[in-house]
């Protein structure tokens, strides 16, 4: 078999094809338009382990949309998310941010949850959190607001019963978390509080099995077991937001 080809330049000289064209717009006509959303102060980093100040913007923006928006619910303390739900790899240098930025680092379309629990079952959580995570590093999973701990890899960590592979309960309690304190201060077992958290933890996503046992309740006060919060906003919504309104880069807390 032979073949032939031949190399043209692609430029403005380039006559334009009326079937491309037609193609070409169709393709996009389902694509809302990219919009500037607000300017970026610092540089954000999704790259690997850099992403972990990006994340804590995230969980503490998400703590603050949901906090007093549960009327007589446990008060929301801080937020726990996933790292791995932060997607696109790239740093964004300072300048304007679009809404397909942001949708890009949040492809999921993850949705908030309200979670209520007392301090003992918060540490429970947590134990999950100290598994061993990406090339071996402990809680590096996790990205905190209004939590903080440590984890102590010489300690036992926790075990998982498992029946055809899936995760039914808890053989026996880990014993990593150290030095848990929500809002600075020494979190209590019998202390009633509450966290923000995203539909895929509330459900049990990245081994937080924990999660299923604990009441779920979406942003409207339905039950997250009935409907999955589809009526809640999604973490990129939040983000947007809090990039719209100036709070998102403001400097972290050590």
């Amino acid at each position: 078999a032979s073949s032939s080809w031949s190399v043209r330049r692609v430029d403005s000289k380039l006559p334009r094809d009326p079937a491309v064209v037609t193609a070409l717009t169709r393709f996009r006509g389902g694509y809302a338009d990219e919009r500037v959303v607000g300017h970026r102060t610092v540089p954000w980093n999704l790259r690997g382990r850099g992403r972990r100040p990006y994340g804590r913007r995230v969980a503490r923006s998400v703590a603050a949309w949901v906090r007093g928006k549960r009327p007589g619910a446990p008060p929301v303390v801080g937020a726990l998310l996933n790292m791995g739900g932060l997607r696109s790899n790239t740093t964004y240098p300072v300048g304007p941010v679009t809404d397909l930025e942001i949708r890009a680092i949040h492809p999921f379309g993850n949705r908030l949850v309200h979670v209520a629990l007392r301090g003992a079952q918060l540490k429970q959580l947590l134990e999950q959190a100290c598994t061993k995570g990406h090339r071996g590093h402990l809680g590096s999973r996790v990205a905190l607001h209004g939590v903080s701990m440590r984890c102590d890899g010489d300690r036992p960590r926790v075990r998982y019963t498992r029946v055809h592979g899936k995760v039914t309960g808890i053989r026996s309690p880990g014993d990593r978390v150290r030095d848990l304190r929500v809002g600075g201060a020494p979190v209590a077992p019998e202390q009633r509080i509450a966290i923000a958290t995203n539909d895929y933890l509330a459900r049990g996503g990245s081994g937080y099995w924990y999660m299923t046992q604990l009441k779920r309740t979406c942003m409207d006060g339905s039950d997250f077991t009935v409907d999955r919060c589809a009526s809640s906003p999604s973490l990129a919504d939040v983000v947007e937001e809090a990039v719209a309104d100036g709070s998102f880069d403001k400097p972290l807390k050590p």
